[in-house]
């Protein structure tokens, strides 16, 4: 008993900071914040926050890899989903759970934590992956899945800042539109 006591405590105080550090993401600059916001925002005391994190570099980084798990799960539905359709259908959902964390993670720029560009390569890979076996250029695959992870990451960050749920057949139109343009003069 005084076990699951124990473990509920230590989700709940992991939870608070957590969430503490995501709020604050929101109303100021990641450098600007210190532990002690946390830990005020959080209500917890200095103790418990360094039984679990050496430091504001430790927390974010370990919410980082937490995120990036999830989303290397998310994006191997990719894989498994006949199109892009299909993948938004069975994805999206827990993809727009996570968007508080991931707008407020994005924000995070510094030379060991940069969650965005993290993700670039992640979906470059996805990529490279589902082309495999298809007639590309190996010279083109590169930049291809490098436009592909930027264009589909920047809509989700365009739609998740206006608390919108993605919706891929607008996304793949307003691609496809994109290009008409670019490509069309009249």
């Amino acid at each position: 008993m005084t076990n699951q006591k124990t473990d509920l405590r230590i989700i709940r105080s992991h939870k608070l900071i957590r969430n503490a550090l995501i709020e604050l993401l929101n109303q100021k600059n990641y450098h600007d914040i210190n532990v002690q916001d946390i830990l005020d925002l959080a209500m917890v005391n200095r103790s418990t926050f360094y039984t679990y994190y050496s430091g504001k570099d430790d927390l974010v980084g370990k919410m980082m890899d937490d995120l990036k798990a999830e989303i290397k799960q998310l994006i191997e539905l990719r894989q498994q989903a006949n199109d892009l359709t299909q993948f938004f259908e069975t994805a999206m959902p827990k993809w727009y759970e996570l968007r508080h964390v991931l707008l407020a993670l994005w924000k995070v720029h510094t030379p060991r934590h940069h969650l965005f560009e993290d993700m670039i390569k992640m979906f470059q890979k996805s990529f490279v992956q589902l082309a495999e076996g298809k007639s590309i250029s190996e010279t083109d695959l590169p930049l291809q899945s490098l436009l592909f992870a930027h264009s589909f990451l920047t809509a989700i960050r365009f739609f998740f800042e206006k608390n919108q749920k993605p919706d891929a057949k607008k996304i793949m139109d307003l691609w496809q539109n994109t290009l008409d343009i670019a490509v069309e003069r009249k």
